[in-house]
């Protein structure tokens, strides 16, 4: 399968440096084994361990084979050293903003991290940017497909603040939707993201 590959560099946080990575399109089955043996155990591990973990329940899986095929959907897998460190699947016909009515923007359907870098699981997480860098390609698709950087998304409880200091808005609990907090990312906020994530 042939695959997008873009180079990208994140923050190695244990020993406080950049190091190069890989941001692939679509999502293949070794990033789907990663998850199945690498982060699935350490998530549940760390679930019943009382720690904050909401999508081990996510079947990875099902939906990459679901989306992989539709025109509409992206996967994407980000890679240091052939090891995937995060996961993402957007949308980008079928949903429109609910800040500027009538107008398209790119939905991130799951967006997830490996349990070594987050620190709601690991005491020191071994790589930072990694949900930055997500969040990067969701707005990268949203500017190509002319949508202006524009994105939405629902946010699991445990993310709500991390949306937030991401220069995302808040539009509330949504009752269609589990009640989740349905956030959106303004074109006036793409331009501040983008800084604070070149910084």
């Amino acid at each position: 399968m042939m695959r997008d590959v873009e180079k990208i560099k994140v923050i190695d946080n244990l020993n406080k440096r950049f190091v190069n990575g890989v941001i692939c399109s679509p999502i293949i089955d070794s990033n789907i084994k990663h998850f199945e043996e690498e982060w699935l155990p350490l998530l549940i591990e760390a679930k019943y361990s009382g720690k904050v973990v909401q999508d081990s329940h996510w079947q990875w899986s099902r939906k990459v084979r679901s989306y992989n095929d539709l025109l509409a959907f992206k996967t994407f897998a980000v890679e240091i050293n052939d090891r995937t460190e995060g996961l993402m699947i957007i949308e980008r016909s079928n949903h429109y903003s609910r800040m500027y009515p009538g107008k398209h923007l790119v939905y991130v359907e799951l967006i997830s991290v490996a349990p070594w870098n987050r620190i709601s699981i690991a005491q020191t997480p071994k790589y930072k940017l990694i949900g930055s860098t997500l969040l990067a390609q969701a707005i990268g698709e949203s500017l190509e497909e002319g949508f202006e950087g524009r994105i939405g998304l629902h946010s699991l409880p445990g993310s709500v603040t991390w949306y937030e200091k991401n220069y995302m808005v808040d539009l509330g609990a949504d009752s269609i939707k589990q009640n989740l907090h349905y956030f959106e990312m303004r074109e006036e906020d793409t331009k501040q993201f983008i800084s604070s994530y070149l910084a």
